[in-house]
């Protein structure tokens, strides 16, 4: 989806987030993280890079991957290069795929055994 706003920097743009700009599986992870119920900070911004679900209590930030956006040229390596960054501070990345989201029974049950916590 293009962004029809214009910013004057990514920081502004960053700034200007709100939920309404999550994609279709990462409000339903919204709503699992609020169900389980997790403290989580949405888009928080780490080293340059951005993860979609922060989890500071156990130190994991968890990305929602869907298959057209991180099947795109670079975009591998840009994944790798942010999970090598939150690894190198501390921080696991877990990566939950729209195909996981889709087959998913319980996405809460998912979400808990992705993130290895208990219920």
């Amino acid at each position: 989806h293009a962004v029809t706003a214009h910013y004057c920097s990514r920081t502004c743009y960053y700034a200007g987030w709100t939920p309404k700009h999550d994609t279709d599986i990462e409000v339903a992870v919204r709503a699992a993280l609020d169900a389980i119920p997790i403290a989580y900070e949405p888009q928080h911004p780490v080293n340059g890079f951005r993860v979609d679900f922060f989890l500071p209590a156990f130190h994991i930030a968890l990305e929602v991957d869907g298959s057209y956006w991180h099947g795109l040229p670079g975009r591998a390596e840009h994944d790798a290069k942010r999970d090598a960054c939150l690894l190198s501070l501390g921080i696991k990345p877990v990566h939950i795929t729209d195909r996981e989201i889709a087959e998913a029974i319980a996405l809460t049950a998912l979400i808990q055994a992705k993130l290895a916590i208990g219920s």
